[in-house]
């Protein structure tokens, strides 16, 4: 292909096998899939991810020769991909069920800090189902936890200095076990 095309390959691929595509091109997108538990290997790189909606460019000036799909289920995988050269684009825009409401919201800054004692616990905050996000930053000398549930030594560590950025809108707590206290930052973006 020497200039803007575009092709499709639909098949099934057996349970547990792999099969290989002959093409060239710049560009392959997976439209559909009967399953997800599936590989996607290009040229002699290694096995990667693919799945239905994924899309996958190739480096300026390179191309592909040839694609392999490894289907990793017992079940049979009828698969459809679409590959080609130069650019194609698709504006297609399909809403089921009538029109989408959209509600603009306006985001709202909230800041709080806390220290949290050697070899406890304290929640940092409450559940706020108006949440969108938020940014908890370790200004102690030691890693603290930080989980959704109160009690326990797990969570997810957030080293000195480390800022962690969280979406949830559950409460949040802090474990510090260290020897001494620790002193944290907590910025949320919540829906005014």
């Amino acid at each position: 292909m020497s200039k803007a095309a575009y092709a499709s390959i639909a098949g099934v691929i057996a349970g547990n096998d792999t099969r290989q595509f002959n093409v060239t091109g710049t560009f392959i997108r997976c439209f559909a899939a009967s399953h997800t538990d599936f590989l996607i290997r290009i040229d002699d790189d290694p096995v990667q991810f693919f799945d239905q909606g994924v899309g996958i460019e190739m480096a300026e000036g390179e191309r592909f020769t040839k694609i392999e799909v490894v289907n990793k289920s017992s079940t049979d995988l009828s698969i459809e991909l679409g590959y080609g050269a130069g650019q194609v684009s698709d504006n297609r825009l399909s809403l089921v069920g009538g029109a989408l409401p959209v509600e603009q919201r306006v985001l709202a800054a909230v800041e709080a800090s806390e220290t949290i004692a050697a070899t406890s616990d304290g929640t940092i905050i409450a559940a706020d189902p108006e949440r969108y996000r938020g940014h908890l930053t370790n200004h102690g000398a030691g890693a603290v936890h930080v989980r959704t549930t109160a009690g326990g030594s797990l969570g997810r560590p957030v080293e000195p200095g480390e800022t962690f950025e969280f979406r949830t809108q559950a409460a949040l707590y802090v474990h510090n076990p260290n020897a001494f206290g620790c002193i944290v930052t907590l910025l949320t973006e919540r829906f005014a």
